[in-house]
């Protein structure tokens, strides 16, 4: 019987803590990469902030109504059809479709509690205006 233990050669003990090396090394690069990432995406919104952009919504308006003058409340006529909505939705079981007119195109407007019935309807409803609006738009310069 030998006692004598097989040595462990020195690239085997190196092949051995290998992976456990080569873990903070790229640890510490992703590390460097990623502060350095951040770093220019803090001076990026910095200069972003310090520029001057001009407002989009500049144009003149003619003053109708002042609603700080009109007596509390003021909001019915914008409570009473959704009061009416809901109660047919929650009631009647009732689907719903809403948009917003006066714009260039129409704008697709939903609340919260909409399902995705309800969300698609308005989808198709504003898409059908606007292809009615685009079509009517045709047949006049025709």
């Amino acid at each position: 019987m030998s006692t004598d233990k097989p040595a462990i050669s020195a690239e085997t003990l190196s092949g051995l803590f290998a992976p456990g090396l080569e873990y903070p090394v790229d640890t510490g690069q992703h590390s460097v990469l990623f502060f350095d990432v951040m770093r220019e995406r803090g001076l990026q919104c910095r200069e972003h902030i310090a520029e001057t952009a001009p407002h989009v919504l500049n144009y003149e308006v003619e003053l109708i109504v002042d609603g700080r003058s009109l007596p509390r409340p003021v909001n019915y006529t914008s409570k009473i059809p959704s009061m009416l909505a809901k109660n047919l939705a929650y009631f009647a079981k009732a689907d719903g479709a809403g948009i917003l007119l006066g714009a260039r195109v129409p704008i697709v407007l939903t609340s919260r509690a909409d399902s995705a019935r309800s969300r698609m309807a308005s989808c198709a409803v504003a898409t059908l205006y606007a292809d009615g609006r685009r079509r009517r738009v045709q047949t006049a310069a025709a």
